[in-house]
């Protein structure tokens, strides 16, 4: 019996050290990465929705070079959770719509979008480094100007009505995914695993 409770209270303590911040949510604790190479970043996505489970952080690993908008577009790919939408403007791309599906864990689903849709409000983009979450920066430049070094951590953060605040403490590992099999069907038409071109708007990711 006491065996039986220890291992009960183990696997809760694991998972609350798994999901959130409060314990030092790092590198270590994000179960959804992208990618292979001697390099890691970090992605947090807050939507401000005023929900239980707002906040959620995926991983990536790289070698070479690679931006912000590089990092998005292959975890966007990857992800049938996620699905993106990225506005190409004079001045640059912008992440206009960001949707994350999380029903299937527990999380519900999170959906914001600014910009030209008309929505009140913008995804803010803030850099950090270190092991875990680290004290957020606003950004200067767009994430596609962004280069990223080894433990980076790029956070969106849903600015309602265009008041700017980062990323929030509390912090959920998004839940790795298994795509669907109509996911496969993308290559063999020649579209591309996720990627799509409509004009100027780049949409990324398929919902399951």
């Amino acid at each position: 019996m006491k065996t039986q409770l220890h291992l009960k209270y183990s696997l809760v303590i694991a998972a609350l050290c798994a999901c959130t911040s409060s314990f030092g949510f790092g590198f270590q604790d994000i179960l959804n990465w992208t990618g292979t190479g001697s390099n890691e970043a970090g992605v947090v996505i807050d939507f401000h929705d005023g929900t239980q489970y707002q906040s959620f952080a995926w991983g990536y690993r790289w070698d070479g070079t690679a931006t912000g908008e590089s990092m998005m577009d292959a975890i966007g790919a990857a992800d049938p959770q996620l699905l993106m939408q990225i506005q190409s403007y004079s001045f640059g791309d912008a992440l206009e719509t960001l949707t994350f599906n999380g029903s299937a864990a527990g999380y519900g689903t999170h959906s914001q979008s600014g910009f030209n849709t008309g929505t009140p409000g913008f995804w803010d983009y803030y850099l950090g480094n270190g092991t875990s979450i680290p004290s957020w920066t606003e950004s200067g430049v767009g994430f596609g100007g962004e280069t990223l070094s080894n433990q980076d951590w790029n956070g969106w953060s849903w600015a309602a009505n265009f008041n700017s605040t980062p990323p929030s403490d509390t912090v959920y590992a998004a839940p790795q995914s298994v795509p669907e099999p109509s996911s496969f069907l993308l290559p063999a038409l020649g579209i591309g695993v996720g990627l799509l071109l409509l004009k100027k708007r780049r949409i990324v990711g398929s919902q399951v």
